[in-house]
């Protein structure tokens, strides 16, 4: 992210994320921070979220790009990275 917005000095730059986990657990197995050109609170979000479980996906990756497609996008030219562990 720091490396991201030190090339992009005349550019209006705005950061997410959603985290996805397993169908099976519950209400919090979505959850997401929309864009913000605050990048210090995405990276206070990121740093609130703690991996747990695993070894039983699959991983709601379909939600968790739905969610993503649903943030308050701005601007015509939109990147998705996709960080994905088990998606079946």
């Amino acid at each position: 992210v720091n490396s991201m917005i030190g090339s992009t000095v005349s550019l209006n730059v705005r950061f997410g994320f959603v985290a996805y986990r397993d169908y099976t657990d519950g209400q919090q197995h979505l959850q997401h921070h929309d864009l913000t050109e605050d990048i210090g609170s995405v990276k206070r979000f990121i740093s609130g979220l703690s991996a747990t479980g695993g070894g039983d996906g699959p991983e709601d990756v379909v939600g968790g790009l739905r969610l993503a497609s649903q943030m308050s996008w701005k601007a015509p030219h939109r990147t998705v990275f996709l960080f994905a562990d088990a998606p079946n």
